[in-house]
């Protein structure tokens, strides 16, 4: 597979687009990664075992002074070049001390999965070899293009793809990324659009720069909003804008800035600057969108990137230093830290189960280069359970039974999903291969048995997403909504191509099918 190549990929180097981002995941120009960690040496396939619970921690933490969220002795200070209504309260500390949450016991009120009101299949969106937005159903049988005029001919004047497609949270519309460039230029023109997630969709521009790049197109809960990083000469700056277009407004700014948005759509948690031990400046602030009040946690941040609010808006997950350690900290909706879930060795990634009741972290907060141990907390029972041992990424099954595992292996062969479009393939028997594989397994959170879906050689691009998808995570899924079909893609093992495939649980989870239904450089499912 090393030196396989497929013209959407190629293009993207062409068309400059890693050219400003160092800390957003930009499409890549290969479709595997013919090298993905060479100076790693990766552990075999694990041989899953059925895990043992973890008894609940009891040890006191005694934490660094952080925020009462109280007005008194707070003062505000405009902040230049974001509007004229923004301001940041820098809240007076007060001296704290916290315990585990398995003393607390948090108790997050329950949210309905959508997979128990999901009533149709959702649409796959994918982007396909040419660079266009395209959907289908979970057969594959039904493509709809969203655009149609991606054009990556060298022999043109004009290039242009799209990428980074995100569906709405009602699954109604898709926020996208188009690139354009001029033959023989370096000038990449990048814009931001919103389009119906329906065939030959009118696109609606939100925002264009020639100067930026744009990443993480993140839709509010409500649907109205999208926020998106650009980063420039100029540092980075996180931009909401609706979904009609109009002006922008700029959020925060500053470096290295991830963020979730509150289920009523009312706050943004944002983290800017990674930790304190590597940047003073770095911090976790709360801000209002509307109207840009905007509130500078005194905890002190750790290794970690995306926050992630509670499904019910109640609470809100970080990393903390604390004496000099880093800590999983459960905080209250305005970020008073209430609980640690866990002192980490080297900061985390994260992600609330849908459902609220659970929370996944890998004991790392760079899993793609760092990968390790993932664990999953009860807060109903206060019980932690460790799932895997060398995990580089997941995501949470809609109806919040199951985790979707990343990690890498040498010692396997890869799938194959058969080369003509909807046969059903058993993986293949071919000889084995060196080259890191991306494994995918499904793993139950309640007993803990893994199930082998797919052994993978990703495209450059998924690779990268992966590599961040604790924010990506927060508003993108490969699961069906009901949680039984999981998509993906791979390299193909017959054909210069990229395989779209459709993993289909049978009855219990307990084995899996799997179904080639095109080809895609990276593929999605809407969430209803």
């Amino acid at each position: 597979m090393p030196g396989r190549t497929i013209r959407y990929e190629s293009v993207l180097l062409s068309l400059s687009l890693l050219f400003l981002s160092a800390c957003s995941a930009l499409p890549g120009y290969a479709p595997t990664q013919s090298s993905l960690l060479p100076t790693r040496t990766l552990a075999p396939a694990r041989t899953v075992v059925p895990y043992t619970p973890e008894p609940p921690a009891t040890a006191h933490l005694q934490v660094l002074p952080t925020a009462t969220l109280s007005p008194v002795g707070s003062t505000s200070t405009s902040v230049a070049g974001t509007g004229p209504n923004r301001t940041d309260t820098t809240v007076t500390p007060g001296a704290l001390s916290i315990t585990s949450c398995a003393d607390v016991r948090p108790t997050p009120d329950s949210v309905i999965p959508t997979s128990a009101n999901a009533t149709t299949p959702g649409q796959i969106v994918f982007v396909t070899l040419n660079g266009d937005i395209a959907l289908t159903d979970a057969s594959g049988s039904r493509v709809q293009p969203v655009t149609h005029d991606a054009n990556t001919n060298d022999s043109q004047r004009r290039l242009r793809i799209y990428a980074y497609p995100t569906f709405s949270h009602d699954g109604t519309e898709l926020a996208f990324i188009q690139f354009t460039t001029i033959s023989g230029t370096n000038i990449v023109t990048q814009t931001l659009v919103d389009a119906p997630a329906q065939a030959g969709a009118t696109l609606t521009p939100l925002y264009t720069t020639r100067v930026d790049s744009i990443s993480y197109p993140s839709w509010s809960p409500n649907n109205q909003y999208v926020a998106f990083l650009t980063v420039g000469p100029d540092g980075e700056a996180l931009h909401v804008v609706g979904r009609s277009g109009g002006a922008n407004t700029i959020v925060e700014q500053g470096s290295s800035i991830y963020w979730q948005w509150r289920a009523d759509s009312g706050m943004l948690a944002v983290h800017v600057g990674g930790s304190t031990a590597t940047d003073a400046s770095a911090h976790i602030s709360l801000v209002a969108p509307t109207s840009l009040t905007t509130t500078r946690l005194t905890s002190v941040p750790g290794y970690f990137k995306a926050p992630d609010y509670s499904p019910d808006a109640k609470y809100l997950l970080f990393v903390a230093r604390i004496q000099g350690n880093d800590n999983l900290i459960l905080a209250d909706t305005l970020g008073k830290p209430l609980c640690s879930l866990s002192q980490l060795d080297a900061g985390a990634s994260f992600a609330w189960s849908p459902d609220g009741h659970r929370v996944a972290w890998i004991n790392s907060a760079d899993a793609i280069d760092n990968p390790a141990s993932l664990y999953v907390y009860d807060l109903r029972t206060g019980i932690q359970s460790k799932l895997h041992d060398s995990a580089a990424g997941f995501f949470w099954s809609p109806d919040s039974n199951n985790l979707a595992v990343y990690s890498f292996v040498l010692s396997s062969k890869p799938t194959t999903f058969g080369h003509v479009g909807g046969v059903e393939n058993s993986p293949a028997t071919q000889n084995q291969t060196q080259t890191p594989l991306l494994r995918i397994e499904k793993v139950n959170v309640t007993t803990g048995d893994a199930l082998l879906m797919a052994d993978t050689a990703p495209s450059h691009t998924f690779f990268n997403m992966l590599g961040y998808f604790d924010q990506y995570a927060r508003d993108l899924t490969p699961w069906s909504p009901a949680g039984t079909q999981l998509v993906l893609t791979s390299a193909s093992q017959t054909q210069d191509s990229i395989d779209m495939a459709v993993a289909t649980l049978g009855r219990g989870g307990t084995t899996v099918s799997l179904k080639r239904v095109g080809a895609a450089v990276v593929a999605f499912w809407s969430p209803h």
